[in-house]
């Protein structure tokens, strides 16, 4: 229901910049969040107390891309409605005590390449400041849907895996978490080609409620991208 609400909110947000804006702009981008999910190496239990051991690939800094709708208010001011998203791949090895009748000792090793991704559908107001004609600097705030993956760890496993004999289902077992957050952004734009396209350059920082697997929640992107500009 609250995502419901969300995303209900945005469209009322386009909604109501299309009935007041003077112009549109359909823009696509591409940049880079900035966070780092570390390597891991470490034991632990399993719930039936088998021992059992995870190592995990971590990343860093991943790219995004993303697409955006932009409604201008008056010369001050615009509406902006923006998704993104981000996807990459990480290696996990768990291993664990799995004892059969021909080898008390052996142990059961199984690797996975897991997908990490997180999306996000935003709504922002921003104020733009004119240096020239064709040039201004811009700062906005809002906020939106933000959907996040969970990181693999010892902490997943045990709450996933309760005993030796199971295997993750990457198909089912990673759930996507939903949350609303909040962004502040800085940035610059330049406008070009009889004001038709711009240029914008401009860096977000965006928050949300902790994660519950080592999902990013406070970071920074920054990213580039090219607006095709349309009188209304």
């Amino acid at each position: 229901m609250k995502e419901k609400i969300i995303l209900g909110l945005i469209a009322l947000l386009l909604l109501s910049s299309g009935l007041f804006a003077t112009e549109f702009g359909l823009g696509i981008h591409g940049g880079k969040d900035f966070y780092s999910i570390s390597n891991l190496k470490t034991g632990f239990r399993l719930l039936d107390l088998t021992e059992a051991s995870v190592s995990r690939d971590g990343f860093a800094n991943p790219w995004l891309v993303g697409v955006s709708l932009t409604f201008k208010i008056n010369r001050n001011w615009k509406m902006r409605i923006n998704g993104d998203v981000v996807l990459v791949k990480y290696d996990v090895l768990f291993t664990r005590n799995y004892p059969t009748l021909y080898d008390p000792f052996y142990i059961k090793t199984s690797e996975y390449k897991i997908e990490w991704g997180r999306a996000a559908v935003l709504g922002t107001v921003e104020r733009n400041w004119h240096i020239s004609e064709h040039f201004y600097f811009l700062g906005g705030a809002g906020g939106g849907l933000y959907v996040l993956a969970p990181v693999v760890s010892d902490k997943f496993i045990v709450n996933t895996l309760y005993d030796k004999f199971m295997e993750l289902d990457i198909s089912k077992d990673i759930e996507m978490s939903y949350k609303f957050g909040a962004h502040i952004l800085l940035g610059m734009e330049a406008v070009t080609f009889g004001d038709k396209v711009s240029f914008r350059v401009e860096g977000r920082y965006s928050f949300m409620s902790e994660g519950k697997y080592e999902e990013p929640t406070r970071f920074f992107s920054v990213f580039s991208g090219i607006i095709f500009n349309f009188k209304l």
